[in-house]
Order: C-alpha cells, then structure tokens, then sequence
C-alpha cells in the first residue's frame, strides 16, 4: 500500500521489489484505497502488524517481542525522508480511536483497530503508512503512524510496557502520551524508566556524539478534559507546556529531590507539550458506541482540538535521523530488528520493578560485550610492572573499550559503573599477580644478596688486605642490592617501597655482622701471627747467646764461675776422695 509510495504520489507497493544479496525479492502488495479528490493516492485499506508479543514456553519462558518480516519489507520500499509519530498510554483511553480521526480523510477510513469493551483491542504494534501525497508535512516526509497495545492491562506482563515505551520513544519523531482526565504520577514513573531504557538503547548504538539518534518530541493527549488549567498559586491560566513543566518539578520536588524527573524528560525529549480534547460527543448514550458514531456527530470543540492536534503534529514532525543522516526505510526496518532482539529478556529474571529489570537486562547484555573487548586489551599489557602502571593500563583499556559514547549522557555513567564492576574481577586479579611477583621478586633478591654477603666477606677475610677487602665487599653487596631491585622492566623499590626498606635493613644489619665476623677473624689472625714472631725472636736470642761463649783448649778444666764455686761445691772439694781402705 502507502508503504511503497514514492514522493513523485505514484501508486501503492503492488510489485514493490528490495534489493537484497540474493536479488530482487518481490513484497506482497497491500490492499489499498483511494479517496474522492485524491484518486492518484492510494492509502492502506488496513494496519499491517510491526511488532508482537508472544509468551515462548520452548525458550525458558521468554516474552518475546518479534519484528513482522513481511510488514519490515514494506518498510524498506519507502524511498525519500520519514517522520514518525506514534501513540502510547494506558489501556482502553482511546488511543486508537484518536489515531483514526488524525489520519486523512477521517471518518471514511479506520485502519486501526477499536473496541467498545473493557478487554484491551489492541494487541502489537501495528502501522499506518501515509505517503507525502497524503501527509502533506512541510518537508515531504512519509509519514508513519504507529498505535501500540494499551499499558498496565491485565492479561500482560509488566515487562510488556517497559519493552513497548523503550522502542517506540527511539523510533518516533513524535510521541503522543495519552491519557484521560489528568497525568497522575504513575504515568510519569512509567515513563521515566522507559526514556531511561531508551537512552541507554541510544547510547549503544551512537559510535560517537555526532552519530546520536534524533530525540522526540513529546505530545501528552488529556482526552474528556473539561478542567480549568491554570499555574496555581493564583498565577492566573497555563499553557499546556508549561502545566507539564510544573507537573515534573513537582513530583522531584515531593520526593525528596530523589528523583529527577524534569531534568530526564528535557534531556530526552526535544520538547514538552500538552494538547486537551474535550469529550467527543455531549450525549452518554453516544460514549457507549462511539466508535461506530459518525464524524459528523461529533461536537465541534472537539474537532477543532483535533484538529488542532493535528496541526502540532505536522509541525514537530521531521526526518529521524542519525547523526547527519536522515533515516530511510531501510534503516528504520534495521533498526526495528535489532532493537526488538535486543530487548527480549527471560521471565525468570523478573523482579517487582521490571523496567528496572529491563534496564539492567541491556546493560549486562552490553557490558558482557565490552567486557571482551576489555579483555582483549588486557591481554596485551605483561606485568609486572608498578601498581600505578597497571591500573593506568586498566583506565585505558575501558576507555577505548567505550570510545566514541558521549561521556555527558547518564546512559555513559550507568554503563562505565557496570563496566567497572563486570571487569573488577579482572583487574582485582592482574594485580594480585603482580603484588605476588613483586613480593617473590624481593624474596629472592634478599636470598641472593645474603648468599653473596657470606662468599665476599669470607675471601674478605683470607685476603691481604682485609680492610680494604671488607669495604669493597661492602659497597659490592649494596651495589648488587640495589641494581637487582631494578630488573629490565619493573623497579622492585618503587614497586614495594615499604618492603625493599626492610630488605635493606636487613641486608645491612647482615654486612655488619659478617664485618664484625671478618674483623675478629683478621685480629685473631694478626695475633698468631705476633705470637709466632715473638716466638722466633726468643729462639733467636738463646742461639746467639750460646755462639758468644770463649772455647777451653782440649784437658783444660771448665773455667770457674764468677764469683768463685759454691758452697756446695766448696763443702765436696774439701771432703778426702774416697780410696781403698776408707772407712
């Protein structure tokens, strides 16, 4: 259908072909339409289905959200600029019966489907094609009205409406939140944690600031409004802009500036707007079957709000783009793809906060990516080296492993922080390593030094010049100590300064002990040497003595003593010598 029309307003996608690796596969053509005053552009008949959820028991109980193959083919034969603008908000508040009176020619057409039970009608994304024949947009863009399944309904689980908010606030240009009556606070928490998811969707996929996804505009639809806006405080009547501005600060304001909700919607939007509709019709009877009630009964106040709606829409309406780039069919049905994979999560990982859980569920899929990539240039870094070293090695693998991301988004700060904690096993790992070889590393320096220390001093001790010796051993040792703490790649001292401080204490209390040990030996040495000398001398004195005496001539008696004989010798000269016949 419209989805194949070109900006020339030529007709529908019968015999639409893409170009693919494998050739030209032909699209099925979509029934198409034409209408009185436009017979050369043909609008879809229906809304072909984009997304849908299906509960799949065979994959660990998983919702999965899946692109339509058929509707994505669709999308790639649109040539030429698209904006799109799609509408999303609680269950049963009439979203698809809105999208139906903005569409062109209302009234004689309702593509999307709409009910008048309280069962939710809607259940996928489905999408309505308007070529720029019809569109009318001040840049010729196609444009793409997607409706969406109604939040917190009943029959779905609450993953469903975070998984729901985070794609379509990416692929729209513009987002219409609707509401009935008033915006009540859980709106904007839902809403909060699916831009939050978004934004950190967006952040992945940028390779740098200038490849950013283009923001939305946001449009909060208050439908049966019939309250008076003002600003309060008696400041007299509010634009609807400004009503949602107050509404934001606020909600910060009551919690406690826990939450930042006015900051996060302007950063994440490129505007904030409100439009109300009163309701459709003034008679009851009429609410209860009004989806088969005809335009023309409609009140007019009420046609003239969507008609003003619509004229908003036109406005804010532009190009998505990606960076520079503005976004084709092609890469919007891409984009579809990959995001629809991306965020399917297992239920089993549910807790009470599920966009919570979705949020985390991105994060971990994306750090477990960047976590390789870290990996990979770790691998590349050989301790050891210093402490300091290594953990700046750390702080740039993780900055090249998010190079490009823009460092001021929140998305960039909640993914470095689960980063860090996904690789701090890593890290935490690297440097036990290298503690742990630094601290061997002193060990056996101080077993070898001391090794050295017990060989220098005993030649020390046996040398000639002991002295000398010792003082050359000495600085010897230090030498070795303090070249073997600066191995080729590392520097043990500023590795472990603490510990290479005690080493060397002990190594110089050990050269003082040998020193001592060397020093006693040297003195015990110079003793026996002395001893043995002056031993050498007193032998020498008595030979000399001896060799001083005059000689006797042969039968001379021995020459007297000075002093003449001794008494003794006296007292046996005087006594008769015995002889024969004595006694």
């Amino acid at each position: 259908g419209a989805a194949g029309a070109r900006n020339s307003g030529k007709g529908g996608a019968a015999g639409a072909r893409n170009e693919t690796g494998e050739g030209r596969v032909t699209v099925p053509a979509q029934p198409t339409m034409t209408f009185e005053g436009s017979p050369n552009c043909p609008l879809p008949k229906t809304a072909s289905t984009v997304l849908q959820w299906n509960k799949d028991k065979a994959k660990h109980e998983v919702v999965r959200i899946t692109a339509v193959e058929e509707t994505l083919k669709l999308l790639e034969q649109i040539e030429g600029d698209i904006a799109v603008v799609s509408i999303v908000g609680p269950y049963r508040t009439g979203k698809s019966f809105l999208l139906n009176q903005l569409l062109p020619h209302a009234g004689q057409w309702n593509p999307f489907k709409v009910g008048d039970t309280v069962q939710p009608e809607t259940e996928e994304v489905s999408m309505v094609v308007i070529p720029p024949c019809a569109s009318k947009l001040p840049g010729g863009e196609t444009l793409i009205f997607l409706d969406s399944p109604g939040l917190f309904a009943p029959n779905r689980a609450p993953i469903f409406d975070a998984q729901l908010l985070a794609v379509l606030n990416l692929l729209s240009s513009v987002v219409l939140y609707n509401n009935v009556g008033v915006i009540d606070r859980s709106a904007v928490e839902k809403l909060a944690y699916a831009i939050t998811t978004a934004s950190t969707m967006s952040y992945f996929e940028q390779e740098s600031k200038e490849n950013a996804i283009s923001r939305p505009h946001l449009l909060w639809t208050i439908q049966n409004f019939n309250l008076l806006l003002n600003s309060g405080q008696g400041q007299g009547p509010a634009t609807g802009a400004e009503w949602i501005q107050q509404l934001l600060s606020q909600i910060d304001h009551s919690n406690n500036g826990t939450s930042t909700f006015h900051h996060d919607f302007n950063a994440f939007f490129r505007s904030l707007g409100a439009s109300f509709l009163p309701f459709p019709t003034a008679l009851v009877d009429d609410l209860k079957r009004l989806t088969k009630l005809p335009v023309e009964n409609h009140t007019p106040a009420y046609k003239k709000a969507v008609d003003d709606l619509s004229s908003r829409i036109s406005h804010l309406s532009s190009a998505k783009t990606i960076g520079d780039m503005k976004l084709t069919g092609t890469r919007l049905a891409e984009l579809v793809r990959k995001w629809a994979e991306g965020i399917n999560v297992p239920i089993n990982d549910f807790k009470a906060n599920s966009a919570q859980e979705l949020l985390e569920h991105i994060l971990r899929r994306e750090v477990a990516r960047a976590s390789l990539r870290y990996v990979q240039l770790m691998q590349e870094v050989r301790p050891p080296m210093l402490e300091k070293d290594l953990l700046a090695k750390h702080e740039e693998a993780l900055a090249l492993t998010t190079k490009g991301h823009s460092k001021s988004s929140k998305a960039h700060g909640n993914f470095v922080t689960v980063l860090r904690q996904g690789v701090s096993y890593i890290i935490d790992g690297m440097l036990q390593d290298n503690r742990h070889f630094v601290a061997s590393g002193i060990r056996l320096l101080e077993e070898k030094v001391n090794a050295s220390i017990a060989s220098i001093f005993t030649l020390a001790v046996n040398a000639s010049d002991t002295l000398a010796a010792v003082s050359e051993g000495e600085a010897q040792v230090l030498r070795a100590l303090e070249e073997g703490a600066r191995p080729s790649n590392l520097s043990l001292a500023e590795a472990d300064p603490t510990a290479m401080r005690e080493v060397k204490l002990r190594i110089e209390g050990g050269i003082d002990s040998w020193k001592a040990r060397a020093f006693k030996a040297h003195a015990l040495r110079l003793s026996k040497q002395e001893l043995a000398r002056c031993g050498e001398l007193a032998d020498l004195t008595t030979l000399a003595g001896i060799a001083a005496q005059p000689h006797a001539p042969a039968g001379s008696s021995p020459p007297e003593k000075p002093g003449g004989s001794s008494p003794a010798e006296k007292l046996e000269g005087s006594q008769p010598a015995a002889g024969p016949g004595a006694g």
